[in-house]
């Protein structure tokens, strides 16, 4: 049993790996549940996702495709994979103040 500032998918793999029951809260645990956390549009968790076609659906109903891939490295050696995904269709959406306001240029 840990607190969520050990919740990383390193360590998942890890008690996975050692099959060790893990009882770990990812680090936005708490956050997820507040109306505030749920009304942020630009976050993929508050999306839904074509497992087809490897592509989110935002509130809008328009599709973010994936761009690229990157990898990181721990200072452990563990190797992760972020995968960036892009709406082509954010112009003129309503949403788009709240959801792609860091993303605008």
């Amino acid at each position: 049993m840990a607190d969520s500032g050990y919740g990383s998918e390193e360590n998942y793999v890890f008690c996975e790996k050692e099959e060790i029951k893990a009882y770990i809260k990812h680090s936005t645990f708490d956050k997820e549940s507040t109306k505030k956390w749920k009304e942020q549009f630009g976050r993929v968790d508050n999306m839904s996702y074509d497992d087809e076609l490897d592509e989110w659906i935002c509130k809008n109903g328009k599709r973010l495709t994936s761009q690229y891939d990157s990898r990181r490295k721990s200072d452990n050696g563990y190797e992760s994979m972020k995968r960036t995904y892009l709406c082509m269709e954010c112009q003129g959406c309503p949403f788009q103040t709240t959801c792609a306001k860091e993303k605008m240029g």
